[in-house]
């Protein structure tokens, strides 16, 4: 059955004493013992930590362990002798002149030696490490330890928001300054801190929301301790999750309040000191993989082909390598039946049903590619496209070809792909499915690896197959459509139903029953299926029902996510979205309104059970006239803010391309919102959202298209003027980027239209933007048709309306008319409008 539905190693550096301290309070070491081995554990670390560390300090004052936050507290009045009794520590601190923060501050707590317990550290492998403190003894103990798991990367809290894509190094995010930066300050008080966060200092919020949904270790504080409360005062019963790890506090001189504490924040109480808790694991736990075994398990191999292994680290993150050895299929397919994405076991046994013609297309197609060709199959949501694109990837493996499974939401990391892919002597295909959202790295990657036999296959809704074209041309690509179930696999899918005890259907009906369903898309198929062959409105109509009102909320979210960027949204995200509710509840099968993680590798995204009941319920609630979709839009761009900067959206980090689609006017907003709640929804997020370029452009096409249906001439001028402005105002932002460069390309002849006249200077204006912009896309070593195509379009419009052209743009319209046939030989389009516009000149 296709995606369906629904009701709706090695021994690890050993260099811990073995000595075992403390009291294990009851801790499941089982789950404890597999969050460790894989790695998905986060430290959140106070001073308590540092304290048998050393100070590097050449002040005889301070030679010696690091002190306690009371001891600090004292050293800084006895510097500061006429402040009043009673002082907290940041009004010591900040009263500090630069040179007396230096030599007690900074010079205190740079340079350390790594005491015992932070030594302990890098012979686990982490997800991220969080600390409280502003000393660098952790970074000592990484850069001394004899073979760390990993490295460390150090992240004041003023820095911007990365996410690591190496699975060989671990953050080390430094929530209170650190002695390394002193030029970023230091943070003593948590009024303070909560100023830096409300300034955009944005680890306290990733922090703030990974907290509620991921494993943690607290060591070397107290629960009593603000900073600590803060961080965990989201962190409750419905945020703590039954398929994680659990998290524990450790701490060596427990009350009865602790264990109050711990049970208000889900926290697991282990007695004893951070030391004694490292070393009871590291007993516990002595065979930890490390980042080679884990790198080694996906990739095989080519672990020994001579790549840096960091490239491989990342080309890991970024690619699974399709198996070729039987995967153990635990749920006998039930899962999948219901709904879940394929696994490899599910389709190894043979789970899914053949889809014929189409599926047997494609896998032709990919036969006879040539290197750098690309296949796509194209289809409706819930036509299954997923699944049969594994299924051919797992062919072309037992086939003898390396398959590699695009498995990373994020932007591929071209540099270590290319040097991994290079290595390869065999035929080798790259399988991406929701193609579209990497189609600008693919035309990088087809360029900087000609030479090497690479075929690219993928899988897309139907109507971005234009957007994919116009990046890549068609020249290289075929396609194959995936449509309805037809008779003979709907009666397979019956069948297959009533084998694994899914369905009511008996023997012998599957024949009548299958008419039913025959001009259905595979999702609805199978959901019709389980709910007795119901029209898919009634299924929906009792799901929405059904659901309790905080359930359609999540769902909602979660489906518009889903909508604009087919991965979905990050589940940390989501539970810091929906405060107090257990999204987990909703993983549940039986739930009307049914959610579940999607399958992308390291991060956890989630998405609907069913993409095209989602499509409908959306559709359903934008029709409602209601606030629910207008607030979900705000919800999730105010959700998302602290994930998106510059370095991000370079990054491709799926918070970064999801906003880029949830703003985008024409494809998004404008059909789900309409005109008025759109104008609605950019206001209420400029503030968050005014620093990007793109929320400007997106702004600019809004007014220029409430220009287009204005009745009035006076009202058509005033929006058009400010459909210009916001689009030059996105270059005072990013003036050399190509999409800005063509936004004021597209604006400008479109107010041309609009109001029917050429202004001089905004015809130059516009073609100089939009070869600029063409300009940029050749230094960057590709070429895109969508300023040529803005260009052509524009001035024919031009033409026809009166423009009169200088000498030298002529000459510039031609040039690029020429560079535009000779980049795209095959595009008989460009070709055609290239040709009209050399006539109109």
């Amino acid at each position: 059955m296709e995606r369906s539905r629904h009701v709706i190693s090695n021994q690890a550096n050993l260099d811990l004493p073995i000595t075992l301290g403390g009291e294990c309070m009851a801790l499941d070491w089982d789950r404890v013992a597999e969050g460790l081995r894989s790695g998905r554990y986060n430290l959140l670390l106070g001073a308590g930590v540092s304290l048998d560390s050393q100070s590097g300090s050449s002040n005889p004052l301070y030679k010696g362990n690091l002190p306690t936050v009371s001891k600090l507290h004292e050293d800084l009045f006895s510097v500061l002798k006429t402040m009043r009794s009673g002082s907290s520590l940041n009004r010591l601190y900040r009263n500090l002149t630069p040179d007396q923060s230096l030599e007690h501050i900074t010079k205190r707590f740079a340079n350390c030696t790594a005491g015992p317990t932070v030594r302990a550290i890098p012979n686990f492998r982490w997800k991220r490490i969080f600390t409280l403190n502003v000393d660098d003894a952790l970074e000592r103990a990484y850069q001394t330890a004899s073979a760390p798991m990993q490295e460390a990367i150090s992240v004041n809290f003023r820095d911007v928001f990365f996410d690591n894509h190496n699975k060989q190094s671990v953050q080390i995010v430094h929530l209170h300054g650190y002695a390394q930066k002193p030029e970023d300050g230091y943070v003593f008080d948590i009024k303070e801190y909560m100023q830096t966060i409300s300034d955009n200092s944005v680890w306290a919020h990733v922090l703030g929301n990974i907290i509620r949904s991921e494993p943690f270790f607290v060591m070397g504080t107290s629960l009593e301790e603000p900073d600590i409360t803060y961080f965990l005062a989201d962190r409750d019963a419905a945020s703590d999750r039954s398929d994680r790890p659990p998290s524990v506090l450790v701490e060596p001189n427990p009350d009865p309040g602790t264990d109050k504490d711990c049970g208000d924040y889900s926290l697991n109480l282990h007695k004893g000191t951070a030391l004694e808790f490292l070393n009871h694991a590291n007993a516990k736990v002595p065979n930890r993989p490390t980042v080679r075994d884990i790198i080694h398990d996906n990739l095989g191999d080519l672990i020994a082909s001579g790549v840096e292994p960091s490239d491989l680290a990342i080309f890991h993150s970024d690619f699974e390598r399709v198996p070729a050895t039987a995967q153990q299929n635990t749920m006998g397919g039930a899962n999948f039946a219901l709904g879940h994405s394929a696994t490899w076991a599910d389709l190894q046994s043979d789970c899914d049903v053949p889809r014929g013609p189409e599926a047997n297309r494609l896998s032709s197609l990919v036969k006879k590619a040539r290197a750098l060709d690309t296949r796509l199959l194209l289809g409706e949501p819930g036509a299954g496209k997923s699944t049969i694109l594994k299924r051919i990837a797992l062919e072309k493996t037992r086939d003898g070809f390396i398959c590699f499974w695009r498995r990373s939401p994020g932007r591929i990391q071209l540099p270590s792909t290319i040097n991994v892919l290079r290595t390869i002597n065999k035929p080798s295909l790259i399988f991406v499915d929701n193609f579209a959202d990497h189609t600008t790295e693919i035309l990088e990657l087809r360029r900087l690896i000609a030479g090497t036999n690479v075929v690219f296959v993928g899988a897309e809704r139907t109507y971005r197959f234009e957007h994919v074209r116009r990046v890549l041309g068609a020249e290289t690509i075929e396609t194959c459509v995936i449509g309805s179930v037809g008779l003979e696999v709907a009666k397979r899918l019956i069948t297959s139903y009533i084998d694994l005890g899914l369905s009511e259907t008996k023997k012998g009906e599957e024949q009548a029953l299958a008419r039913k369903i025959v001009d259905e898309q595979i999702a609805v198929a199978c959901c019709r299926i389980i709910n007795k062959f119901a029209p898919i409105e009634a299924v929906i109509d009792r799901s929405i029902t059904d659901a309790t009102e905080k359930s359609r909320r999540c769902y909602l979210i979660v489906s518009l996510a889903s909508h604009c960027l087919r991965d979905g949204i990050q589940y940390d995200v989501l539970s810091r979205l929906l405060k107090g509710y257990d999204v987990e509840r909703q993983m549940d099968d039986n739930s009307p309104l049914p959610v579940t993680f999607g399958d992308v590798g390291d991060f956890e995204m989630v998405v609907p059970l069913n993409e095209t009941i989602s499509s409908v319920v959306l559709k359903r609630f934008a029709a409602g006239n209601r606030d629910d979709v207008p607030k979900a839009f705000v919800e999730i761009a105010t959700a998302i803010r602290p994930y998106v900067n510059l370095s991000s959206i370079r990054a491709g980090h799926p918070s970064s391309r999801l906003a880029s689609r949830l703003f985008d006017y024409d494809e998004i907003v404008k059909p789900i919102l309409g005109p008025d709640e759109a104008a609605k929804f950019y206001s209420a997020t400029q503030k968050d959202w005014a620093w990007n370029s793109r929320y400007w452009h997106q702004i600019a096409l809004m007014k220029l298209d409430a220009a287009s249906v204005a009745k009035s001439l006076v009202d058509k001028e005033v929006l058009c003027r400010a459909a210009a402005q916001h689009a030059r105002h996105a270059k005072t932002i990013e003036a050399r980027h190509q999409f800005t460069l063509t936004t004021i390309g597209k604006v400008l002849f479109g107010t041309m239209e609009i109001l029917s006249r050429v202004p001089p200077a905004d015809l130059e204006e516009a073609v100089n933007a939009l070869a600029l912009a063409a300009d940029i896309e050749r230094q960057k070593g590709r070429t895109s048709v969508h300023p040529y195509l803005i260009l052509f379009e524009g001035i024919l419009t031009a033409s026809a309306i009166g423009a009169v052209y200088s000498h030298s743009q002529r000459q510039k319209i031609n040039s690029l008319s020429l560079d535009a046939v000779s980049s795209f030989p095959k595009r008989e389009d460009i070709r055609n409008k290239a040709e009209r516009v050399r006539k109109f000149l």
